[in-house]
Formats: structure tokens, C-alpha cells, sequence
């Protein structure tokens, strides 16, 4: 088990996902993937080439308050005919959103989905790359969490 806590790290895709997270403090992910969120005590957010003042870069982190399981489409209301509309998303709630300074950037674009990493190692780290080869050397967590 890991001693520090940890960060997930995730994808903002689109900007609408930027928006909800900002407005609502919410974030949402397929059930399927909710094993990457057991332990970590907060959420980093990745930006692609859409954002307009940051593209490529971590620039959002937060504490993981809460979380529900919901259908997506109880979940963003607006998109009631969306193909995966009927399955089930966990859905966290955050607060004390933050954006770092400085950025976390890129050297290059890169695929993110889920990853964890260790809370420090977030903080001491100046390129994407660095976080993602991290991550991929941290186990998963099957241990269940509460809020």
C-alpha cells in the first residue's frame, strides 16, 4: 500500500467537461475505470489542444470530496440520446480547485485517460512525460474508500 497519498490524474476532453468542472465542481468517468480513483485523495486535470490559454498541459488540481454512481444521462441531462446514455458513470465532487502555478506542460501531446500518482510527485514535477511514466509503476488500488 502506498504511504503518500495519491493524485488521479485525468482528461478534461472537451471544453463542455472544463465547464461542468468549474461551474458544478464535478467530474465524471465510466464506472469501468473508478479502480484508478480507490485512494487518491484529490484530482489533477489535464487540458488538450482545445483550451485556449493552456493546451497540453495539467492545469487544474482539486480534493475528491464525494462520489456517486449515476447514468450519464442522469448525469449530463443535456445529452439524453448520447450512445452511451444508459451506462453508469462515477461521478466525484470536488473542492478547493485550484489552478497550479506553473502549469505542468507537455513537451508533446499526449494520450491521457486515468492515471494515479503520488501526490509529492506531482508537485516536484516539470513535464507531463515524467508524470506518465510514474504512473504507470504505481499499482492499483483494490481497497474500497469512503468520504
Amino acid at each position: 500500500m502506498n504511504q503518500h497519498p495519491t493524485t488521479l490524474l485525468a482528461l478534461l476532453k472537451r471544453p463542455r467537461d472544463e465547464q461542468r468542472l468549474l461551474d458544478a465542481m464535478t467530474y465524471h468517468l465510466p464506472l469501468a475505470q473508478a479502480t484508478h480513483v480507490h485512494g487518491s485523495t484529490e484530482v489533477a486535470f489535464y487540458v488538450g489542444g482545445w483550451h485556449p490559454q493552456s493546451p497540453y498541459c495539467v492545469r487544474y488540481r482539486a480534493t475528491i470530496v464525494g462520489a456517486v454512481i449515476s447514468t450519464r444521462a442522469a448525469y449530463i441531462v443535456d445529452e439524453p440520446n448520447h450512445p452511451r446514455a444508459t451506462e453508469r458513470y462515477l461521478v466525484l465532487t470536488v473542492c478547493d480547485l485550484t489552478t497550479l502555478d506553473p502549469l505542468i506542460a507537455s513537451e508533446r501531446w499526449r494520450r491521457i485517460s486515468l492515471h494515479r500518482i503520488d501526490a509529492e510527485a506531482l508537485q516536484r514535477t516539470p513535464e507531463l512525460g515524467q508524470i506518465q511514466r510514474t504512473a504507470r509503476r504505481m499499482p492499483r488500488s483494490t481497497e474500497t474508500w469512503e468520504w
